[in-house]
């Protein structure tokens, strides 16, 4: 059947003011056909599918002073007592304020992951310390586990710490595509 259709989306008021972008576009029926990977940004304009149909790619003006401001991450602890960690993140963000804080550990030997949403313990939104427990189970991997922090403000900007080359580098690409690491000490954790 043909049809037009429509969605809503809530873009925040801090949001970064200009021309916004469709990207992504999937198109699914009731049965879930079409679960693929959907029209996609071609670079010059479009959305285009696998097939090769494109279509004019939708845009929306944003108004306002807008945040383009990336959160960063201020200082990083953990606290190890048998099987759980409490970690500790500090957080900045000079527009909009930190929203989102994730921390995940993966295994090194396994795909195992566990993870934890941090919340604000002391501070502001635009800076503070954001804390979670991470309760490893009985029977999760032996040995090193590396983490990874998310930060996310409020006008939907975000940056991804991955650890580094080391226990204690936590790192991210910047707009140019380099890495930078932090070194924040001890981030690893060895489960025995």
């Amino acid at each position: 059947l043909d049809g037009s259709f429509e969605c809503f989306s809530t873009i925040p008021h801090e949001a970064e003011a200009g021309t916004w972008r469709v990207t992504d576009l999937r198109v699914t029926d009731r049965v879930g056909n079409g679960r693929g990977p959907g029209f996609r940004d071609n670079g010059a304009g479009q959305l285009c599918d696998a097939a090769g149909l494109c279509i004019d790619q939708p845009t929306i003006e944003v108004l306002g002073t807008g945040d383009a401001e990336v959160p960063t991450l201020a200082s990083y602890s953990l606290s190890v007592t048998d099987n759980q960690v409490t970690v500790t993140v500090g957080a900045q963000d000079v527009g909009s304020g930190v929203e989102l804080v994730f921390v995940n550990y993966r295994s090194a030997t396994t795909n195992q992951g566990h993870f934890c949403y941090a919340v604000l313990t002391s501070g502001t939104p635009q800076d503070g310390l954001w804390s979670c427990t991470i309760t490893f189970p009985e029977f999760a991997a032996l040995g090193e586990w590396h983490p990874s922090v998310s930060i996310r403000d409020r006008a939907g900007n975000s940056r991804f710490y991955r650890r580094g080359a080391s226990d204690g580098l936590l790192c991210y690409f910047d707009d140019s595509g380099t890495e930078v690491c932090q070194d924040v000490g001890e981030t690893d954790v060895i489960l025995q």
